[in-house]
């Protein structure tokens, strides 16, 4: 998940993230055209800042790319978000001690693995919410939740709004 402080003091970085977020809970005609090109923007503006912060030393998610184990660990989340992770078969696919993997992820990505990966659980089924028919229980199996409850709870947490919620609201709906 990118956060603004891997965008840097940039006061584009707080005016793109503002748009974007504004953007996705708009629910407007040309929306999904509106949010692709300013997803696109944001990242365009973090790749500039070229994956390190002032001293040189890398930090954020493009950082973590840049990392061989790190990446690995994120390959896997970003394919398999359903598959029921724990911190040590992430660190195992990264060559790393438990403690060690765990460390350097939340070190570079500013999230530990396991609030990433249901950060991505999350992205993934808000997009899915907007982009598909598919039912409740077909999502939440999708995104890595053995329940629908228990998926309704952390997305209404997160977004405010249930997914059902979050779906009825969207463009076309």
């Amino acid at each position: 998940m990118l956060r603004p402080g891997d965008l840097g003091a940039e006061p584009w970085a707080a005016a793109g993230l503002r748009l974007l977020h504004l953007e996705a809970d708009f629910a407007g005609p040309g929306g999904t055209a509106i949010l692709s090109r300013l997803i696109e923007i944001v990242v365009i503006q973090a790749a500039r800042r070229s994956v390190r912060v002032p001293g040189g030393r890398p930090a954020g998610f493009l950082a973590a790319l840049t990392d061989p184990a790190l990446s690995r660990a994120l390959a896997a989340i970003h394919g398999a978000p359903e598959r029921d992770w724990r911190v040590v078969d992430l660190a195992r696919l990264a060559a790393l001690s438990r403690a060690g993997f765990a460390r350097r992820f939340a070190e570079t990505v500013g999230a530990t693995p396991i609030d990433y990966l249901t950060d991505w659980r999350l992205a993934k089924a808000r997009a899915l919410l907007s982009d598909t028919a598919l039912s409740m229980d077909d999502i939440a199996e999708r995104c890595g939740y053995r329940s629908v409850p228990s998926f309704t709870r952390r997305f209404k947490a997160r977004f405010g709004k249930g997914p059902g919620a979050f779906r009825r609201s969207r463009p076309g709906a």
